[in-house]
């Protein structure tokens, strides 16, 4: 069997192989060639050592004649002095006269090298009898000799040596051990019993010490801070200073970036200790020892831009908490503000629906749009404007107004609704519905209402209220008393008036007819049917009144014929049957007061030229988000203010969107579009590019008739009038003083700031800055002011 062992670096590889008779004939031979060398080595040493001692073996003779065996240290007083004696020994054949002489001590100072101590030597015997062998009068035979030493003026402390000599020959080197050391070595700088440091990471330093006593010392001193554990030994000069030098890279590299060079510098505390050690082999001597305080700040960057840097993050910080307060204390209510607008305007969605056949379109239009431009100008009161405080109660005020017109609006359809369906309301009192309607109708037209007027709207919606509520009820005696009265006026009215040629039978007829229902004196009571139907004949022949007035007034033969060409018509709206309608008919006598049929009006629309039609836009040059009301406008005035126009649609068109209306009168709003800044413009022109050109706002108008397209308006170009310059500085002020009052804000914490966050860790200073600038009533009191 066979064991091999190979040894690589930490590890054994152990091979067992089968040996054959030639490798055990082999290995016999190498283990008796081993045992025979380690015989003779053996043997070898044995006869050396007995040479040695007998002096005569192999011819050698002894090393030395005149020897010291174990010279002795010499231990210093604190007067400088020491003392001791020398076993000087001839063991040479022939007696000889003793020359002793020592050399002044040395002691090693910088780099190791050595100086004179400029001591008192004195070599003397330690007996009378044996004074003459000292002095080197009589000879010393073969034995030894105690030679006493004084030594005087060692004033160096730790280890100096001298050469003890006889003649030429040196006997031995002769040590003095002082360790009287006051060692008052001290941090050279403004505290000489603490070591402040200022260190960049990355970069090599230096320990200033002062050396404040006339002796030198050699020391071993050792840095011990977290992260920087260095050692050394080191010399300083009597009243001199010293620096100890820490390589680069030896120190800090745990440290992080976000440690040192974020918010401040890292600090360190630890100590230095400084142990004197004049020689390696005085380690068993109690020798004195100094231990100082050591704080270190270490930076990522140099003083300077450490500065710049720690400034400039606490800056930050403080600008993140400046910021969160003003987002919590000024935005964050002026978000909640804009937010619950933004419900009110949602929740006026779906108010309006289903009144496009009872409210005029023209109203429906105004509502819709002003709700939109309420809505986009919300959009520009962003929570970070300084003026969106002073704004939104204005808008607030707007969204009021706004909110109270729909609910009018929608109370107003909601009568109107009944009165056409559900209300069997006789024709006096639905006239009376119906003026309560147009009046709260006017009233909403108006961008602002004052309270009176807001009171007459409501006071004529209760009123129509009360109609309504009272519809089912039998008519009271001043109802039936009214409506006696108004037929008596009528029957008058009849009988100064003219009847249509060519139909004096028919108008006899209808009169006679309608009137014939109608008491000529009251009846004491009328059940609602009754009066229903009494009124209505009584507002029908009312309307044939008001026609035979107007062909008794006709000014010409021309006009009376035209107005007599109505008769027909009228006939067929006031005569049972499909085109049976009441309003009809007063529309067609107001058409044939105005001289405009809505035949003659479409008539004159086919055949209008360009110069014809024109569209107003009022104001001409409108501010951005303000109300613009824009109108179609006739050459003719006749035709311009025919009742018969509301018949004839028209479908307006602007630039960016179609408008919500189909009546000759529309309002809208448009935005502003910002031009482009100098900056815009100025990298447009380095990169060769072009910037987009504001697009023109135009307005064009096509009038419609029962779904035939007759005439195109002619378009006109809206120009939009820049904010007012007042107003931009205004805003403009406002950003600034908000700006400076943070910049001012942030600048006077920094001081503060800086002094506490020296004893926090870096994680707990950016919070800590975080609440500092969070907590700043500067900004608070800056911004609470108007």
């Amino acid at each position: 069997m066979k064991v091999i062992k190979t040894q690589a670096k930490d590890r054994i590889v152990v091979d067992v192989m089968r040996e054959s008779p030639v490798d055990r004939a082999l290995l016999r031979t190498r283990r008796l060639a081993v045992m025979v060398l380690i015989v003779g080595l053996v043997v070898v040493a044995g006869l050396s050592s007995l040479a040695l001692m007998s002096g005569t073996a192999l011819g050698a003779t002894l090393p030395c004649a005149t020897c010291i065996d174990d010279p002795p240290k010499l231990i210093v007083g604190a007067d400088g002095t020491a003392a001791g004696k020398v076993t000087v020994c001839n063991q040479g054949a022939v007696a000889s006269k003793l020359a002793l002489t020592l050399s002044d001590f040395t002691a090693l100072g910088d780099n190791n090298a050595p100086f004179p101590l400029n001591t008192t030597r004195r070599l003397s015997a330690d007996s009378a009898a044996e004074r003459g062998l000292v002095d080197g009068t009589t000879e010393l035979d073969q034995r030894c000799v105690a030679v006493k030493v004084d030594v005087s003026g060692l004033w160096q402390a730790g280890m100096s040596t001298a050469t003890l000599r006889n003649g030429p020959e040196k006997l031995a080197d002769l040590q003095a051990v002082n360790l009287n050391a006051p060692f008052h070595i001290k941090v050279d700088g403004s505290n000489p019993e603490k070591l402040d440091l200022r260190l960049v990471k990355g970069q090599s330093f230096d320990l200033h010490l002062r050396n404040e006593d006339a002796m030198g010392y050699r020391f071993r001193w050792r840095l011990d801070l977290p992260g920087c554990a260095v050692n050394d030994v080191a010399y300083v000069r009597p009243n001199r200073s010293v620096l100890l030098q820490i390589p680069r890279g030896r120190c800090y590299s745990d440290i992080s970036r976000l440690e040192s060079g974020f918010l401040r510098s890292a600090t360190r505390e630890g100590q230095l200790v400084l142990e004197y050690e004049p020689d390696a082999n005085l380690e068993p001597y109690a020798l004195p020892r100094r231990i100082f305080k050591v704080q270190a700040a270490v930076s990522q960057f140099d003083p300077v831009w450490q500065g710049v840097w720690n400034t400039l993050f606490v800056f930050l910080l403080l600008l993140i908490g400046i910021a969160a307060s003003l987002s919590i204390h000024y935005m964050l209510p002026m978000q909640r503000r804009r937010v619950a607008a933004k419900q009110r305007l949602a929740l006026l969605e779906g108010r309006l629906a289903g009144l496009d056949t009872l409210v005029p379109a023209r109203l429906l239009a105004l509502l819709r749009v002003e709700k939109k431009r309420l809505r986009e100008e919300l959009r520009q009161l962003w929570p970070i404007d300084p003026t969106t405080e002073a704004a939104l109660p204005k808008f607030e005020a707007q969204m009021d107004w706004l909110e109270r017109r729909i609910a009018l609006v929608a109370s107003a359809g909601d009568h109107l609704s009944k009165l056409n369906r559900s209300t069997p309301l006789a024709v006096p009192e639905a006239d009376e519905v119906h003026a309560a309607c147009r009046a709260v109708f006017e009233v909403i037209e108006r961008q602002q209402a004052v309270e009176d007027d807001i009171k007459v709207a409501q006071a004529a919606l209760d009123q129509a209220a009360r109609l309504l509520a009272t519809a089912t009820h039998p008519p009271g005696e001043n109802m039936l008393k009214a409506l006696f009265e108004r037929a008596a006026m009528v029957r008058d009215r009849i009988s100064k008036g003219v009847n249509p040629a060519r139909h004096e039978a028919d108008f006899d007829k209808m009169v006679q007819a309608l009137l014939s229902a109608v008491p000529l004196q009251p009846p004491a009571a009328l059940s609602v049917p009754e009066y229903a139907d009494i009124a209505l004949a009584v507002a029908k022949a009312q309307v044939v009144a008001d026609f035979k007035l107007l062909l008794a007034g006709a000014q010409s033969a021309d006009v009376l014929d035209r107005r007599s060409a109505r008769t027909a018509e009228l006939l067929s709206a006031l005569c049972p049957g499909p085109d049976e309608s009441l309003r009809r008919a007063r529309g067609i006598v107001l058409e044939a007061e105005q001289g405009v049929s809505e035949a003659d009006l479409v008539a004159a629309l086919r055949e209008a030229r360009p110069a014809d039609l024109r569209i107003s836009i009022d104001p001409p040059r409108p501010l951005p988000y303000q109300r613009v009301e824009m109108r179609v406008h006739l050459q003719q005035a006749g035709f311009d203010e025919a009742d018969a126009r509301c018949r004839i649609k028209c479908a307006w068109n602007v630039t960016g969107g179609d408008i919500e209306s189909q009546d000759w009168v529309a309002n809208c709003f448009f935005e502003e579009k910002r031009a482009p800044n100098r900056i815009r413009r100025l990298w447009a022109r380095l990169m060769k590019r072009e910037l987009p050109q504001q697009e023109e706002i135009t307005v064009a108008a096509s009038l419609y008739y029962r779904g035939e397209k007759l005439v195109d308006v002619p378009s006109v170009t809206v120009k939009i009038e820049p904010p007012k310059s007042y107003v931009v500085a205004s805003v403009s002020l406002s950003l600034f003083a908000m700006l400076v009052t943070i910049l001012l804000a942030g600048i006077g914490l920094i001081a503060g700031a800086q002094e506490k966050i020296q004893s926090l860790d870096w994680g707990t200073a950016v919070f800590a800055l975080l609440a500092l600038g969070f907590g700043a009533d500067v900004l608070k009191r800056g911004l609470s002011q108007p």
